[in-house]
């Protein structure tokens, strides 16, 4: 769907959502109307005697009338104003003090899905378009159902690179090195690293969408590979607050639940299928609370699609994903420098 298609569609769901509730109000007001003249109908006809009465006491309310006019002047006058402050008029908060009906409610929900999908594809097609990547193309292919062949995949490849982001914390022992040393010097791959004990989870965010605005203005990531402490089942991105399934759902915990939604929003969308986020530096998956950590997190981001995964560094999935940020031959020689009691690394042996 282009960004045209995607935003007639947009504006054809709002038209079609407010002629509706307009056609409604209409309907309330002419049943209000009639119900009115019924009623009042009905009064007249069951008091006709009342009729004359009301001519002859006529005279006797005009005395009366004049008095009353004088008196509600002064009170006027005379009354306090809450709702004015040093002369200005205090509005109320209409969001906080109108509410939509539950059947209004129920029917917006069923227009949810279609908002989401529309927004979704909305920045779908933002970002295909900042890095050059042919969505009509790759939605006529995806229609086949077929594997793909070697040329089509390259035609689908962007024009711009996508960025890998490492993001580091500042506790891993001799960390510093793998930015300096280990690391691809490559354009595209993309280093953050943050202080363990002081960081906030919405100050992460904001470095590591800094890093990729860097880059490329509204760019996202194709990849973010965390490299942290943590345990089987855990793992502790920050200071004191450690990352479970039961914490990231639990109350108190917002910042940390908001922060993987975020993480979803800058990840690629072009194709969804290679969005991809990787704990490193311990072993996750060494209980089945670690795979459960994993699927609560898949479950966090939607509607993106990405996939969290712990690899065996020694697997061969792996030592894939470690060939896209790193050399692998001084990630070797760095994993066995950690257990040195040395501060400094030399780096003479693993020059060619």
């Amino acid at each position: 769907m282009s960004p045209a298609q995607v935003f007639w569609a947009v504006l054809k769901v709002q038209a079609v959502w407010r002629g509706k509730i307009k056609r409604r109000l209409i309907q309330q007001e002419h049943e209000a109307a009639s119900r009115i003249q019924r009623r009042f109908r009905k009064h007249s006809q069951s008091r006709p005697e009342t009729a004359k009465e009301d001519t002859t006491k006529e005279s006797e309310k005009d005395d009366f009338v004049s008095k009353s006019i004088k008196d509600r002047k002064e009170a006027r006058v005379s009354r306090s104003r809450d709702w004015k402050e040093e002369g200005q008029i205090l509005r109320p908060d209409y969001d906080s003090e109108i509410a939509i009906g539950k059947t209004t409610q129920d029917q917006l929900n069923l227009y949810q899905d279609d908002i989401v999908q529309t927004r979704w594809l909305a920045a779908q097609s933002l970002e295909a378009n900042i890095i050059g990547y042919p969505i009509l193309k790759a939605n006529e292919l995806a229609k086949q159902k077929r594997a793909l062949t070697d040329e089509e995949k390259a035609s689908l490849k962007p024009t711009l690179r996508r960025p890998k982001l490492l993001v580091v914390a500042s506790n891993l022992k001799k960390g510093h090195y793998l930015e300096s040393h280990v690391t691809k010097k490559e354009k595209h791959i993309l280093t953050v690293r943050y202080d363990f004990e002081n960081t906030t989870f919405k100050d992460l965010m904001e470095q590591m969408k800094d890093k990729l605005n860097a880059y490329q203005r509204d760019c996202k990531a194709e990849s973010i590979a965390f490299f942290c402490q943590g345990g089987p089942g855990h793992m502790y991105l920050l200071k004191t607050r450690v990352v479970t399934p039961q914490k990231i759902v639990k109350k108190g915990q917002e910042d940390m639940l908001e922060f993987f939604k975020e993480l979803g929003d800058v990840m690629t969308r072009c194709p969804p299928q290679d969005a991809a986020v990787y704990f490193l530096g311990f072993n996750l998956l060494g209980n089945d609370q670690g795979q459960k950590l994993l699927d609560t997190l898949t479950e966090v981001v939607r509607p993106n699609i990405v996939r969290f995964e712990a690899l065996l560094e020694r697997s061969r999935d792996g030592r894939n994903m470690l060939e896209g940020y790193f050399d692998l031959k001084r990630f070797k020689f760095w994993k066995s420098q950690l257990r040195s009691s040395l501060t400094e690394i030399d780096w003479k042996d693993t020059e060619e």
